[in-house]
């Protein structure tokens, strides 16, 4: 008595009301069009005629066709359903058997799924597979397989085209001038032979691509400074072809003026913030981790959270990856919360998202006070009330001397932003 498959709308509609083929077959188009109820009401008194022709009392044929018009709102045809069963069924082989490779090819196929690059990531890495941040001789344009050892796993190193201002077609200029010409030697060196525009090197450095050359990034930032003006070199965007370096220049690993100079190395949640910024993932760690000293007591991890008995009030605190809220959901949100140790769903009733719609809408770390529910296998938190996080650390922000406070007043800014579906 359960319909499956859009298919079966067709036998109901013929056998209960008597419909050809073809006007079943409407109906079940009317199904498909954006989920439209005035489309499938317009069928109702034809549906309770030919069933009454057919001897079925109307009473039963208005629930049968209330049955049908429910099922339209998520149902599809048994051949989507073989297609979808299939590709899941691949998808959760590759990713048992494949990991590394297989989270590869999801981060070079962007942009696509319901899950940000940075959830991708980072729930590899729970999973065992480790990242390597972009690297300027090794890198290609997409993210590829590496291993230090071949007793080592294959660690995903990830491609230069990831980076914010670079692109598919810089990252493969960049490769082909490696593979034609060698190993880059040096940043200047890189930049005499890759014609960009400032700003595009200036992310390269900020992205880490070149801390094979010098750890620091403040200081590789400092000489490309000192290059540029030393050799009159000017951006390509604003520039002759005149004023480029010229590319048949030889190239010689030498030191540049003001190597010496000493600056201050970015602390690792401004490298953090960097790579959200410039590729919108990290493999450096997670925003929870570095704020998780300031949180107040008694907030949980998404991982204590698993042994907590079901029904039990808990706190919460994490980044939002994700928001829906389905038109058949009758006014539910569901979000999916993200600290540096896993995920949890969490359901927000109608009468909570209005009260709190700001901050549900548009902060990007929350707090989360709710029931815990365990139905067949799956962790759920039922919200009672929900808060910004950065609100609640306001005190905490605005201390000089506290070097969390400088991140969260940075976070606002270059926190990785939600996916939000209807």
């Amino acid at each position: 008595g359960v319909i499956l498959y859009q298919d079966q709308v067709l036998e109901v509609c013929q056998a209960l009301a008597g419909f050809s083929v073809g006007r079943a077959e409407a109906l079940r188009r009317a199904m498909s069009r954006r989920r439209s109820h005035e489309a499938m009401d317009s069928f109702r008194d034809e549906f309770v005629a030919g069933a009454a022709r057919k001897g079925v009392d109307p009473f039963t044929a208005e629930r049968v066709f209330e049955k049908v018009l429910a099922f339209s709102a998520y149902g599809f045809p048994k051949s989507h359903a073989a297609a979808f069963a299939i590709l899941t069924y691949q998808s959760t082989w590759l990713c048992h058997y494949y990991p590394a490779e297989f989270t590869a090819a999801l981060l070079n196929n962007r942009p696509m799924g319901f899950y940000p690059l940075d959830v991708l990531l980072k729930d590899a890495e729970r999973h065992g597979v480790h990242f390597r941040r972009p690297d300027i001789n090794e890198s290609s344009d997409g993210c590829s397989l590496t291993s230090p050892h071949p007793s080592i796993p294959a660690q995903v190193l990830l491609g230069l085209g990831l980076i914010d201002g670079i692109g598919s077609q810089t990252a493969k200029q960049i490769v082909m001038e490696r593979e034609h010409a060698g190993p880059f030697l040096s940043l200047p060196d890189f930049v005499r032979r890759v014609p960009l525009p400032c700003g595009a090197v200036e992310n390269l450095i900020e992205a880490g691509v070149f801390d094979r050359f010098h750890p620091e990034r403040r200081m590789l930032l400092w000489q490309l400074g000192l290059f540029i003006r030393a050799q009159g070199w000017m951006d390509p965007r604003k520039a002759g072809s005149g004023s480029r370096i010229a590319r048949n220049q030889p190239s010689l690993p030498l030191s540049v003026p003001g190597d010496d100079v000493s600056l201050q190395p970015l602390k690792p949640w401004e490298r953090l913030l960097s790579d959200y910024r410039l590729m919108a993932l990290s493999p450096d760690g997670h925003p929870m981790s570095m704020i998780r000293p300031a949180l107040p007591k008694g907030a949980l991890t998404t991982r204590q959270i698993q042994q907590i008995p079901a029904d039990r009030m808990v706190h919460v605190t994490g980044l939002v990856v994700t928001r829906q809220r389905p038109n058949t959901a009758a006014g539910f949100l569901f979000m999916l919360v993200e600290d540096e140790f896993g995920l949890v769903n969490v359901v927000v009733s109608p009468k909570l998202y209005e009260a709190r719609r700001a901050i549900i809408r548009g902060e990007p770390l929350v707090w989360i006070r709710g029931t815990v529910q365990c139905r067949e296998g799956s962790l759920n938190l039922i919200a009672a009330d929900i808060g910004s996080l950065l609100d609640t650390l306001r005190d905490i922000e605005a201390d000089p001397s506290n070097p969390i406070g400088a991140f969260l007043k940075d976070l606002k800014r270059a926190a990785p932003e939600a996916h939000s579906w209807r």
